[in-house]
């Protein structure tokens, strides 16, 4: 830029002075000329004046530009400074200007340059020029982005890197200390957020986080910090504790906060409370990953004895708390890698029916889910599928499952078209309770044309909650549909009898703890028996699920129920395996 300022000065006319105005006229950025007592003789039309006649400033030092343009004046002794010395030491000096509006509450940013101005003839500086560049969009695009990076759109909150970042610094900063410093890490999420979500909607979701991080916030000292990591979790930084016991107090006031009812537009959400584990530095680790890891253990803890509550970590957590966080783990990277086809297998437990002759003919078969991961192992369901629930994942996978096992179904179909068959298909309590089931269910079902009558939809009945939820109204759309539905795992709810008076069931899977312990114990008899009976009252298919010897069929047999599932019969089979049992049984 300085070259062009010189081939400009070189090619204008007059004298010097007048050749130097020209050619700073001429220059796209803002210029001054100042003399030696630091007055201003001269603005080109490109230097900021904020609408007043550049003349206005002619004579008149930066204090007087800084009082009628209404700038701090803070950069002023800088301003000063950087003059002597170009003016002293007859050097051109760099240096970036920050000039805040307090009228109009805007700042900007410049970059500055002074540089000595020869017209004398010799080496004594006549003047100095006064060069200036506006940073004010890149500066503020470099903090926007800055700020995106390290933020959450929605609530303004730290994110997850920010939140990463300032633990890392809680834990240098500690180490540099003399004195023995406590502080905690709070992980915290809302129970029930999801069915917010489902009811409502995702802009009420929305707007109910935004609530949440302003109660959290207004809970919290101002030396704490407070992070959404994404959904409906939050974590907290509480730094210079005088005792544990203070961290435990900061939860409970937070969980009463955040559990008082919303009022979101016409909404009023009274179920919202929230969950919040909390591990001690240095106690509980002495790192990120192990303060991090721990606090979220605790929280789950928290959420698995009565939600609404809060928890310490402690070393005795149980083995099952760090199990699951491996277990979530491994069902987010299969997610995420959409690698379903290759660790997830479907099996398939044959339903048997007690036909004349003492024969046994398969009817049905439930649909089982088997998770081979590749470097864990085979899963247990009993334990994967749970956590799945718990954690907000089986909704990722649930339609593969119903896609799987449908194809598989109607391909067996095509083989023994003769033969009554139909496929039995556990819902968890989270799809259940997804608005968008019936959908679903309906699209994927035209898809593969499957007859709605020859598919059954297993649900327990701790699934419903009450008459008024989404699950209650899916199972009446679901019914009228055709679906076969049926309650698995009967008599192990709180209320079983009054929920076959409220859910449209023709099937009822008696629970295997009470059929393997029907020998064993009279007061399990008693309890398969009375089941049975009420099922023939109530016009209600009845299968005993747990058949596993002789005993039990024959047990069962006397008390009249004549479907079974079980070991005696058959282990979950693959679909080769099920299609040779079925052709074994057409050959006899």
């Amino acid at each position: 830029m300085l070259d062009i300022i010189a081939r400009l000065f070189n090619s204008a006319p007059g004298s010097a002075l007048q050749k130097l105005k020209h050619s700073y006229e001429q220059t796209p950025m803002e210029i001054a000329l100042y003399n030696r007592k630091r007055y201003c003789v001269f603005l080109n039309s490109q230097y900021f004046t904020n609408g007043f006649d550049k003349e206005t400033f002619i004579g008149k030092e930066d204090s007087y530009y800084f009082e009628k343009l209404q700038i701090d004046s803070l950069s002023l002794k800088k301003r000063a400074d950087a003059f002597t010395e170009a003016l002293e030491q007859k050097k051109t000096v760099r240096f970036t200007e920050k000039l805040y509006f307090p009228h109009t509450n805007k700042t900007m940013y410049f970059k500055r340059v002074y540089q000595p101005v020869f017209l004398n003839g010799d080496d004594s500086v006549s003047h100095v020029a006064f060069f200036g560049s506006n940073l004010t969009a890149i500066i503020l695009s470099q903090k926007e982005l800055k700020y995106l990076a390290f933020h959450d759109k929605l609530t303004g909150l730290g994110n997850r890197d920010f939140f990463n970042q300032q633990l890392e610094q809680m834990i240098v900063e500690s180490a540099r200390r003399s004195d023995a410093q406590i502080s905690a890490v709070l992980f915290c999420d809302l129970d029930n957020f999801k069915l917010v979500n489902d009811s409502l909607g995702h802009d009420v979701g929305d707007l109910v986080l935004i609530e949440t991080a302003r109660r959290i916030k207004k809970s919290l000292r101002l030396s704490d910090s407070i992070f959404r990591l994404g959904g409906d979790e939050f974590t907290i930084i509480l730094k210079e504790l005088k005792q544990d016991v203070d961290a435990g107090t900061v939860a409970e006031k937070l969980i009463h906060s955040v559990s008082e009812p919303y009022k979101i537009h016409e909404h009023t959400i009274s179920y919202l409370t929230m969950s919040a584990g909390i591990a001690m530095f240095p106690r509980d680790g002495k790192d990120r990953e192990t303060l991090t890891s721990n606090a979220d253990m605790a929280m789950y803890e928290a959420k698995k004895h009565a939600k609404n509550n809060f928890k310490f970590f402690s070393e005795d957590l149980t083995q099952s708390a760090k199990e699951r966080l491996r277990i979530v783990k491994g069902l987010k990277e299969l997610i995420q890698q959409n690698d379903f086809e290759r660790q997830f297998n479907v099996l398939y437990q044959p339903i048997y029916e007690k036909i004349k002759n003492e024969r046994y003919s398969i009817v049905g078969s439930e649909a089982l889910l088997r998770w081979n991961h590749p470097k864990q192992g085979s899963i247990s369901p009993a334990l994967f599928i749970p956590i799945a629930e718990e954690s907000n994942l089986i909704q990722h996978f649930g339609e593969w499952i119903l896609q799987r096992s449908l194809t598989d179904f109607k391909y067996l179909r095509s083989l023994f078209p003769e033969k009554p068959l139909y496929i039995s298909i556990n819902l968890s309590a989270k799809q259940l309770n997804a608005p968008a089931l019936v959908d679903i269910l309906h699209n994927t079902v035209r898809s593969i044309s499957v007859p709605y009558e020859n598919i059954q939809l297993e649900i327990t009945e701790t699934s419903i909650i009450d008459d008024s939820n989404i699950a209650l109204k899916n199972l009446f759309k679901l019914s009228d549909m055709g679906f076969r539905l049926a309650i698995d795992d009967f008599g192990v709810g709180f209320a079983s009898l009054s929920y076959l008076q409220k859910i449209p069931a023709s099937v009822i899977k008696i629970d295997r703890t009470f059929v393997q312990q029907a020998l064993t114990s009279k007061q399990n008899s008693g309890l398969v028996k009375s089941i049975i009976l009420l099922g023939k009252n109530l016009d209600k298919e009845v299968i005993a699920e747990g058949v596993e010897n002789q005993s039990h069929l024959d047990f069962l047999d006397a008390a009249q129920c004549y479907k079974y599932q079980g070991y005696h019969f058959s282990r979950p089979l693959a679909l080769a395996d099920l299609e040779q049992k079925l052709k074994a049984e057409q050959n006899i």
